[in-house]
C-alpha cells in the first residue's frame, strides 16, 4: 500500500523510501513522488512530460503511459 503524510502528500510507494523520509529537505528542496505522463507513438519512444495534477487528473487513451520517480 502507498504510504501518505497528514496532507496527503505520498510519502512511499511499495515501501520506499523508508519511513519516515516524508517531505524531508534535501538539497534546497524537498526529495517527493512525481507523477509523469507518456506518449508513446506506434513504434516509438515514449516522450515523457511532468505532472503538475497527478493521475487523479487524467484519462488514460491508446498508446498513453505513466510513470512515478521518487526525486
Amino acid at each position: 500500500m502507498p504510504r501518505f503524510n497528514s496532507s496527503g502528500l505520498l510519502c512511499a510507494i511499495d515501501g520506499a523510501p523508508a519511513a519516515p523520509a516524508c517531505g524531508v529537505p534535501s538539497g534546497g528542496g524537498f526529495d517527493y513522488w512525481s507523477y509523469w505522463i507518456g506518449t508513446t507513438p506506434p513504434g516509438g519512444l515514449a516522450t515523457w512530460t511532468y505532472s503538475n495534477f497527478g493521475p487523479v487528473s487524467r484519462a488514460m487513451t491508446y498508446g498513453d503511459v505513466e510513470a512515478w520517480r521518487f526525486i
